[in-house]
C-alpha cells in the first residue's frame, strides 16, 4: 500500500488498497486509476493524512485520505507513469535496462532482478519470493 511521500506521486498507477470502502466507484475490482493530484497535508488536524485525487480508467474522480485512521485505502501499481528509475538494475528475463517502475528483487537468486512486465508474466520460478522495490531506495 502507498504509506510515504517518496512512493506517493502525480502519475503513479493504482488499486484497491487492503482498506477499500468505496464500492464500486473505481469500476470494481481490479480496475486501476491514476493519482492526479496530490494535496497539501493539514497541519491544523491531529491525524497527519495525505489528500490525493485518483481518475480511475472508467472516468471517476474520487479523493482519498492516505493514512487517515492508519488506513490505506490505495495500493501502487505501478510506479513507471511518475518516473522511477532503477539505474544500472537489468531484468533478468528481457535484458531491460534500466528497469523503469517496479523492480522486482529474487529472494533466492543472487542479484536476480525482473521488470513487472516478466514478473507478471511469470518469467522465473514461480515458488521464489520476491521483494517489490517501488523506487530505487525501499523495499
Amino acid at each position: 500500500f502507498i504509506e510515504n511521500q517518496e512512493t506517493l506521486k502525480s502519475g503513479i498507477r493504482v488499486v484497491r488498497g487492503p482498506d477499500w470502502t468505496d464500492n464500486d466507484m473505481d469500476g470494481g475490482e481490479g480496475f486501476v486509476g491514476t493519482v492526479c493530484e496530490i494535496g497539501k497535508v493539514d497541519p491544523q488536524k491531529k491525524e497527519r493524512a495525505q489528500p490525493v485525487n485518483v481518475i480511475w480508467d472508467i472516468g471517476t474522480i474520487q479523493k482519498y485520505e492516505i493514512g487517515a485512521s492508519k488506513k490505506f485505502p490505495l495500493c501502487l501499481l505501478d510506479s513507471a507513469p511518475s518516473g522511477v528509475i532503477h539505474k544500472k538494475i537489468k531484468c533478468g528475463s528481457c535484458d531491460m535496462i534500466p528497469i523503469i517502475g517496479v523492480r522486482w528483487k529474487c529472494t533466492i537468486c543472487f542479484n536476480y532482478n525482473l521488470c513487472s512486465k516478466c514478473y507478471h508474466n511469470d518469467n522465473h520460478d514461480t515458488q521464489h519470493e520476491f521483494w517489490r522495490y517501488i523506487n530505487p531506495t525501499n523495499k
